[in-house]
């Protein structure tokens, strides 16, 4: 992508990309264009079988990055309806991982998105926008500092 690589807000307590949650992972995930990316060094403690991660943390964080993808271009908070992940081979914990998500297809209120962990997690959600109370709920609790105006101005519109 072309565009120009911006940090996304955050859910302070939130375990994947909260600052404020101290089991978190204090993920940080950035907005290139329409996708969403982050990169991710497993700990030690996220082990599955020895020497690779659990299977269940790339889940977790596909999740959220995906819910970030339909947030960044949509304006709205969502929740997620259903997720396919295709783990294609197993991931050594001694390296860093890229991960990057995109919206394949929009239909209504229905996103659904593609997330990929380089070449060992292909992953599919299919993310649902939130309405009304429970939308202006959702975004109030956002921290956008650092963000541009452009994607702070995307979610206010929506409050």
């Amino acid at each position: 992508m072309s565009a120009k690589i911006e940090p996304l807000p955050r859910y302070s307590n939130c375990i994947v990309c909260g600052d404020n949650n101290k089991k978190g992972y204090k993920m940080k995930f950035f907005r290139d264009g329409d996708e969403v990316f982050c990169d991710f060094k497993p700990e030690d403690f996220m082990v599955g079988f020895p020497g690779w991660v659990h299977g269940g943390f790339f889940a977790m964080i596909l999740d959220d990055l995906m819910w970030w993808t339909v947030a960044i271009n949509s304006g709205l908070a969502s929740v997620t309806a259903e997720m396919n992940v295709k783990f294609l081979k197993p991931t050594p914990t001694d390296r860093s991982y890229h991960i990057r998500g995109k919206v394949i297809k929009q239909k209504r209120r229905v996103f659904t998105v593609e997330a990929k962990v380089e070449d060992f997690i292909h992953a599919e959600g299919h993310y649902v926008t939130l309405k009304g109370e429970m939308q202006k709920n959702a975004i109030k609790d956002i921290n956008f500092s650092g963000c541009s105006e452009e994607l702070i101005n995307r979610f206010k519109i929506n409050q």
